[in-house]
């Protein structure tokens, strides 16, 4: 098991609240950018610590470079986030991460991608928004996680 994943596991459901939030919030029908920016406030609300938009450092035997891969969100070092604004994930989505997944060595990455369908509307208090959080992501019809053990 990759030494991260314990708390990139731990993580993965308080970033799972944090999006059900901004969706709640905004709703269906915007651009990824505008989710992936909310869910960046959202996130740094709660005091979780996240990175955008960065290059990714590839190393080749002797030669170390940057390349354009653009990840979404990496939160706190150990989780990366792509946001899909789709109604379907594609091959090439799950090749993306994929390739994020080897290239910056985090243990777990999720494809989040808006709407959610979620039965439940307004405020609640922690522990109805973590059952929330639980169904709304069962019923969710576009997740995709991927796990390194």
């Amino acid at each position: 098991m990759h030494g991260l994943f314990p708390h990139a596991n731990e993580l993965s459901g308080l970033v799972i609240a944090a999006a059900i939030e901004v969706h709640r919030t905004l709703g269906p029908g915007l651009l990824e950018r505008i989710y992936e920016r909310c869910l960046i406030h959202e996130l740094e609300l709660r005091r979780i610590p996240v990175v955008s938009q960065r290059t990714v450092q590839i190393r080749y035997k002797d030669i170390v470079f940057e390349e354009e891969l653009r990840f979404d969100l990496l939160v706190d070092g150990c989780l990366l986030i792509e946001v899909k604004a789709v109604q379907e994930v594609v091959p090439v989505h799950k090749a993306q991460l994929l390739s994020y997944l080897k290239l910056l060595d985090v243990p777990h990455l999720r494809l989040h991608s808006p709407p959610w369908q979620s039965s439940r509307s307004g405020r609640q208090d922690e522990q109805d928004q973590q059952d929330e959080t639980k169904a709304s992501c069962q019923s969710c019809p576009i997740s995709l996680s991927l796990s390194v053990h």
